[in-house]
């Protein structure tokens, strides 16, 4: 690998001495571009230009690969390459139990949003660039400590992302589209949080059916029974929405007591309990919650009523138990919570 005189070690205090960050960076993108050593000198660009130069080199969300896959018949609950693939295959932009026909680039966005939110993808460390040398080899530059590296920093990338379509391209929609897709799913469990079994510290007073151990196990382990709801009888539907999955984290309490000039912190743990569910928490601008409800029932998808949709601007909230498709509030709302 050719490493240029200034990404030597006993080169970079002079070099860095001898040039600003700017020529710096110009220097790396025209080697990483292979550019001729005699190229112009770089000139300053005005913000306006760099904004628009990187607004123009974002790409539009690529699921190529999902078309080059063969087709996959699926018997059970689809994997999300699965769905990805199954939305993909369809033509003329219609969106499985939404009204409203998608565009392509509309579709892509939901499928990639999807992709997104399905999975946690090992990415690079922001600070880390990649370069290919003249010869056709990888290797990365630390922006923190100017030093070059094969191998970089990998970490865990958080699930989903930022829609950031133009005003009117139908971003509305988009978020309906992926609500739809997702409807089936239920919230699982964190792995990462300190769990606490009630079920010694209240034991059943009776034995429970059958029907009640089944609907207890679908819902403790967050099973995509929704998918198959419509060829369920209404009463097993109506049991498994009525009782959701819970679990209980450890919320501590500290409290300050003050004996003869010295404060003491006494700490006391008691047991928060969380539901599993599967609906979908939207927080919106005031001013855009006709727009939610006005979109909600154009782009209302079979097996959603208007009664699974709770789109207020006031203090008064749905019950607990009742599990909504969308529950949207305005940026205020939460704040006076």
């Amino acid at each position: 690998m050719c490493i240029p005189f200034y990404a030597q070690p006993q080169a970079k205090k002079s070099v860095y001495g001898q040039m600003g960050k700017e020529k710096m960076h110009y220097n790396m993108q025209r080697w990483n571009l292979r550019q001729a050593s005699n190229a112009n000198v770089f000139s300053r660009l005005s913000l306006e230009s760099v904004i628009k130069e990187v607004y123009g080199s974002i790409k539009t969300p690529d699921v190529s690969m999902y078309l080059d896959r063969k087709p996959i018949r699926v018997s059970g609950v689809p994997s999300a390459d699965e769905l990805i693939q199954q939305l993909l295959s369809k033509k003329g932009g219609v969106f499985p139990g939404v009204t409203s026909a998608l565009y392509p680039f509309q579709l892509r966005s939901v499928c990639k949003m999807y992709e997104r939110e399905s999975s946690s993808a090992k990415v690079c460390v922001p600070h880390f660039v990649h370069f290919t040398s003249p010869v056709d080899s990888c290797y990365y530059y630390n922006t923190l400590d100017h030093g070059f590296y094969t191998n970089p920093e990998i970490y865990s990338a958080p699930k989903g992302g930022i829609l950031a379509e133009n005003m009117g391209l139908g971003k509305t929609l988009i978020c309906l589209a992926l609500i739809c897709m997702s409807k089936h799913e239920v919230s699982a469990i964190p792995s990462d949080v300190l769990l606490h079994d009630m079920t010694h510290t209240n034991p059943p007073k009776n034995l429970k059916t059958l029907a009640e151990l089944c609907s207890m196990t679908i819902a403790q382990n967050s099973l995509s029974w929704k998918y198959f709801a419509e060829h369920l009888p209404p009463p097993i539907v109506e049991r498994l929405n009525n009782l959701p999955g819970k679990f209980f984290v450890a919320q501590q309490l500290q409290s300050h007591l003050s004996t003869r000039g010295r404060q003491s912190r006494i700490e006391t743990s008691t047991w928060k309990q969380l539901l599993l569910t599967g609906s979908t928490l939207v927080i919106v601008p005031e001013n855009l919650l006709h727009q939610w409800n006005d979109e909600a029932k154009k782009a209302c998808w079979h097996g959603c009523s208007q009664e699974d949709v709770h789109i207020r601007n006031d203090s008064r909230l749905p019950s607990v138990l009742k599990m909504l498709t969308i529950l949207a509030l305005p940026q205020t709302r939460p704040s006076r919570s």
